[in-house]
């Protein structure tokens, strides 16, 4: 489960993503989280926490994503993860 809040007041919105998960991690108005046991890293929307795009890796996702650089490409998305 991720929650975001605003600064101090109520929780701005809240996603239900089964499973142990890594420290999410924002950049570009998104945040990254993985689910280390169904091996899946999401992309969130940092504004209303919506599934932007979600990856199923072939093994176990044991550390937070890292942004190498925060940059967007042509077509808006985020190109090194």
């Amino acid at each position: 489960m991720i929650k975001v809040s605003k600064r101090h007041s109520k929780k701005k919105w809240k996603v239900p993503i089964g499973g142990k998960l890594t420290s999410p991690v924002s950049a570009n108005n998104k945040i990254f989280v993985a689910s280390k046991d169904e091996h899946t890293l999401y992309a969130l929307d940092v504004n209303n926490g919506k599934t932007i795009w979600k990856y199923i890796t072939d093994g176990r996702i044991d550390s937070p994503p890292t942004i190498v650089r925060a940059q967007k490409t042509e077509d808006g998305r985020q190109n090194s993860l």
